[in-house]
This record gives structure tokens, C-alpha cells and sequence, in this order.
């Protein structure tokens, strides 16, 4: 695995380039397997234009690998960002999801996500 640099991402950019790993995801750790995947990508396109949603995408240096590729998503983190029904003057990130593919997982990439 090589340098790892993680970068604020729009939900819409990545989403398609996220399904192999948002499948991985919930075969790993769905409480729920029984239950298909079925990703709510509209209200998902609703939050980011409404400014309450946060993507961060990990990725894996691309060409620092030597097979010529642009980076990889390796990893990926969602954030909603707004007043807190308890702390109404204060803005607080929540995390919707969170996850980094299991051959980058020794890396800093999970910890960069939710910095």
C-alpha cells in the first residue's frame, strides 16, 4: 500500500465509484444482512445541496503504485453537519458511515477519515 491521502469529496463525484465498497461494507458489518442494499442516493444529493453533508474519500496514491492507475478509493467517510437538537447554537458532526477496505486498514487512512 502506498502514502495514503484522504480529501473532502461531493457525494454525487464519488457515488458511482463507491459500489463496490458500499457492498463490501455491508456484507461486513450490516447487522442486518438479510436486508438488501439500497443506498437512498436522492436524499443523500438532497443533504449535500441543503450543506449538511461532509464526504471524505481515502485514497491510495495511484501512480506511487507503478501500474500507471489514478488514485483508488480505499476508504470513505459521511458526516451530517448541523445544530444539535440539544445544543442549539452549536454545529455537530455526526457520522453516518464510515469505512476503509480491509487491505488499508493498517494504514492511517481510518484515522484521517475523522480527523
Amino acid at each position: 500500500m502506498s502514502r495514503v491521502t484522504v480529501r473532502a469529496v461531493s457525494f454525487v463525484d464519488v457515488f458511482d465509484a463507491l459500489a463496490d465498497l458500499l457492498a463490501k461494507n455491508h456484507a461486513e458489518t450490516s447487522p442486518y444482512p438479510d436486508i438488501p442494499l439500497a443506498i437512498d442516493a436522492e436524499r443523500y444529493m438532497q443533504a449535500e445541496v441543503a450543506g449538511i453533508l461532509r464526504c471524505f474519500a481515502a485514497y491510495d496514491g495511484g501512480d506511487d503504485r507503478g501500474d500507471g492507475d489514478q488514485d483508488r478509493i480505499i476508504g470513505y467517510a459521511a458526516f451530517i453537519v448541523a445544530k444539535h437538537l440539544h445544543h442549539a447554537s452549536t454545529l455537530f458532526a455526526t457520522q453516518d458511515v464510515i469505512y476503509v477496505e480491509p487491505a488499508a486498514r493498517k494504514t492511517l487512512a481510518g484515522i484521517e477519515l475523522v480527523r
